[in-house]
């Protein structure tokens, strides 16, 4: 079932759409296609003596020292796994804002908006949504107009009888 943050994305392998989460690459059947290869490999190193096996001393990639092994994706010692996620993060998260920098400058260079006051579509410039000086000034007007409104309810309401409530008019 998808989620509600899940976006459309493309297969790697087949071409087609598919809904999913941030890191999808594979639609649901070439998913299903690969783990299964993948089961069959991982039984092939098992029974040729090649697969690494929990516990066994291995050598870093990073630094070159020895560490034993805790899982199955394991490549670094814990020292060197620390500093390659602290980087990995910094990584993202630069990608990250330059997608949304270049996603912004898209947005912006061919931004339409329709006008809050009379409803005409006009192309955006600045981050306003009103199309013009005359519709700004109505906008203006209106949102004056509720303010005034606004504080002479508020000024009725303090220069009530003390002891009186809303409601006790209804009385």
């Amino acid at each position: 079932m998808p989620r509600m943050n899940d976006l459309y994305r493309t297969c790697k392998d087949c071409g087609e759409t598919f809904r999913g989460g941030a890191k999808a690459s594979y639609c649901e059947d070439c998913r299903n296609i690969r783990k299964q290869e993948s089961y069959i490999k991982t039984k092939a190193r098992i029974a040729e003596g090649t697969a690494r096996k929990k516990g066994n001393e291995y050598v870093c990639i990073s630094c070159g020292n020895t560490y034993i092994l805790n899982g199955g994706k394991q490549k670094r010692c814990s020292s060197c796994a620390k500093l390659k996620i602290i980087e990995d993060a910094k990584r993202n998260y630069e990608e990250y804002k330059a997608g949304i920098s270049e996603r912004g400058k898209a947005a912006r260079m061919n931004a339409h908006k329709i006008c809050v006051v009379c409803g005409k579509e006009f192309e955006k410039i600045y981050a306003y949504r009103i199309c013009s000086p005359e519709c700004a000034k109505i906008r203006a007007d209106v949102h004056n107009s509720r303010r005034k409104a606004k504080k002479k309810k508020e000024a009725e309401w303090r220069t009530r009888a003390p002891g009186s409530t809303p409601l006790s008019s209804i009385n």
